[in-house]
């Protein structure tokens, strides 16, 4: 039998996950819908409704070649089940300016303890590649002049602010 010396401890090799980015489903709303509300509670421009919320990316996911949510999921060893810790959609609209597709990025939210991993990263690099392979020239966002954690994000990876402001005005009451 194996003995330990006096006050040693058995090395442990550390439950780190496995965090895999891949495209979204259906099987996804419920943890989407959770992180979107999370989301608007940092955004003031927007309020969570989970249900316009879940509305919303169920039509993101019913034209995959329109537009594209990408999720980051931890997988632990069992019993502990994948979790969906972040998540970004984009969607293609029309440049002129280009005269090609623009990706248009929204909804990137990494859960709190998740952060500062390169999660956001990754997933604006798999969001930005599906653009690429959809035809898309240039990536555009919006952040809160409030989220300066979001602005400092963005500059860190080389995205540039422009001199457009973004408007807007609701169409319909609800």
């Amino acid at each position: 039998m194996f003995k330990f010396a006096e006050n040693a401890m058995p090395h442990r090799i550390p439950r780190q996950p496995l965090t895999t980015i891949r495209r979204a489903t259906r099987h996804d709303l419920d943890s989407m819908v959770h992180l979107l509300q999370m989301l608007f509670t940092i955004e003031a421009s927007f309020e969570p409704a989970p249900e316009r919320q879940r509305a919303g990316l169920k039509q993101m996911l019913r034209h995959p070649r329109q537009s594209c949510i990408m999720v980051a999921e931890t997988i632990m060893p069992p019993p502990t089940p994948p979790r969906i810790i972040g998540m970004c959609t984009g969607q293609l609209v029309t440049s002129t300016a280009q005269g090609t597709q623009s990706l248009w990025i929204e909804d990137l939210i990494i859960e709190s303890a998740w952060r500062n991993h390169g999660y956001g990263r990754q997933l604006l690099e798999a969001i930005i590649s599906w653009g690429k392979g959809e035809g898309a020239t240039r990536a555009q966002l919006l952040a809160e002049n409030a989220n300066l954690s979001a602005i400092n994000f963005y500059t860190y990876l080389g995205w540039e602010r422009t001199d457009l402001n973004c408007w807007r005005k609701m169409l319909c009451s609800s």
